[in-house]
């Protein structure tokens, strides 16, 4: 990774999204994207964060009222 830092003058961090939150996939999805191996894939993992994170909304907001 440091050689890729090197090559392109820039920090990168790289995560697994494989089990992050959706609010971490999403807000990682956000940055610039420098490689896709499979196209449309960052899209459709941007749309399932949200749709996620709707969920979880609609989740909280039923408990909250509730309780």
């Amino acid at each position: 990774m440091a050689s890729l830092e090197k090559a392109i003058e820039l920090p990168i961090d790289v995560q697994l999204l494989d089990y992050a939150p959706p609010a971490f996939i999403a807000a990682a999805l956000k940055g610039k994207l420098l490689f896709e191996k499979t196209s449309g894939l960052r899209a459709l993992l941007r749309f399932h964060a949200a749709e996620e994170l709707k969920a979880l909304q609609l989740k909280t907001l039923k408990l909250k009222i509730f309780y």
